[in-house]
């Protein structure tokens, strides 16, 4: 009687695969493998204090974009990898700063100002987390200025940044104004809220 249950539970479980018919996860497992998606999933990770999980899918995304040539993907897995070696879940700041130093760097190699923005603003947090103040605040002001460029490349590129603030450009004058006692650059006239 047991053998009978437990053979048909087996075939509950796996009848679509007996049959023929590609099962759920099987699509699952295809988007999930997608390197961006990866990225995305990294992030949630990091969300839910799964630093090591977090790891493991930028590193393999990673992998993949180097192996296809991808170089937005390598920049966004740089700067993933940099995020997470900055946060609470992973502290490893000197890993961290040579993952922002890598997107800068293909940033900078293909004119990409909007990622050159992010990069220097991720680069300026972790100099800034690590205590390395001669170093954070000119990224900060570069940051800006990479900005302003990127919107005049492409006025529609949009940028995630911390719910805090209204936008990004907000969150970079914002994060100058509080960490360095520079004043905001004089071709910003708009207050900051």
């Amino acid at each position: 009687m047991n053998i009978i249950i437990k053979i048909s539970f087996s075939l509950m479980l796996f009848s679509d695969a007996v049959f023929g018919i590609p099962s759920k996860s099987a699509s699952y497992q295809k988007t999930v493998d997608e390197p961006y998606q990866m990225i995305a999933n990294s992030y949630i990770m990091m969300q839910n204090n799964r630093g090591i999980s977090a790891e493991y899918l930028n590193k393999r995304a990673l992998e993949q974009f180097v192996k296809t040539g991808d170089e937005l993907g390598q920049i966004e897995a740089h700067i993933a990898l940099g995020t997470l070696y900055k946060s609470v879940v992973l502290t490893y700041y000197m890993k961290s700063i040579e993952h922002f130093k890598k997107a800068l760097k293909i940033s900078e190699s293909i004119n990409d100002y909007g990622n050159m923005s992010i990069s220097k603003f991720g680069l300026a947090n972790a100099y800034n987390a690590n205590k390395q103040h001669d170093k954070y605040c000119k990224l900060y002001e570069e940051s800006i200025k990479d900005y302003y460029k990127s919107k005049e490349v492409n006025p529609k590129q949009e940028y995630d940044f911390s719910r805090k603030h209204q936008s990004y450009e907000n969150m970079l004058i914002q994060y100058k104004k509080t960490y360095c006692s520079n004043i905001i650059p004089k071709y910003d006239t708009r207050p900051v809220r």
